[in-house]
């Protein structure tokens, strides 16, 4: 199953987190400490198709439950997660 979908880790998209400790995005594109439903919930609103794992623990942290969201998708992963931090980043203006 696992081969069909990315994995999203939020320290893929978290700013407080270095390219080396595990954040893909660049850093004025990454939000600070999202969480799996935050990215959930931007996966929806772009129309993909989401699973939350809550039980899952990110290789390098592996006694922090953080959990991670598979993502089926065709465009590439750098181009999701990209995606992904752009409405992360839009809804939490609308919050504020």
């Amino acid at each position: 199953m696992e081969t069909d979908y990315y994995i999203i880790w939020p320290q893929y998209l978290n700013s407080r987190f270095s390219r080396s400790r595990g954040r893909r995005v660049p850093r004025k594109m990454a939000v600070e400490s999202p969480s799996i439903e935050e990215i959930f919930n931007a996966c929806k609103e772009l129309g993909l198709d989401a699973i939350i794992e809550r039980d899952k623990c990110f290789p390098r942290t592996p006694w922090d439950k953080s959990g991670r969201v598979l993502v089926k998708g065709m465009n590439g992963k750098l181009k999701i997660l990209l995606k992904v931090c752009e409405v992360l980043r839009k809804n939490r203006q609308i919050k504020a």
